[in-house]
């Protein structure tokens, strides 16, 4: 329900916290997603990439670090992190997006990274 929704003008990001253990985040397999897209009805964001994404795997945390909108000519674009919980789940994106890199309409580009997950202590809108 507070997934997505403004508080004090930032958007507020949900997640699962697994404490100050700095061997969980030390095991998170992150992912760099590019987007690129004509349909302009929805808008690309953390809920809808998770959708999207959550099916290959254990997906514990989604982020949209930059997200483009143009109207003419309409198109979205835009790159984000996946945090998966182990390597299997990365692997199993990786390739259904290999074989096709088209999901509902978007294609993405999706490659292994050493992202760090968030860290929701300088993130005001993480709770």
């Amino acid at each position: 329900v507070l997934q997505g929704t403004y508080f004090l003008g930032r958007k507020m990001r949900v997640s699962i916290e697994k404490g100050n253990n700095p061997d969980y985040h030390n095991k998170l397999v992150s992912i760099h997603v590019s987007f690129l897209t004509t349909i302009t009805s929805f808008m690309i964001n953390e809920i809808y990439m998770a959708q999207m994404f959550a099916p290959f795997g254990k997906l514990v945390d989604c982020v949209v670090k930059q997200h483009a909108l143009t109207i003419d000519p309409p198109k979205q674009c835009g790159y984000g992190f996946l945090y998966f919980s182990d390597m299997e789940s990365a692997h199993n994106v990786m390739q259904a997006l290999a074989a096709d890199p088209t999901l509902n309409g978007v294609k993405y580009d999706c490659k292994l990274s050493n992202a760090p997950p968030v860290d929701s202590s300088r993130k005001e809108h993480h709770i």
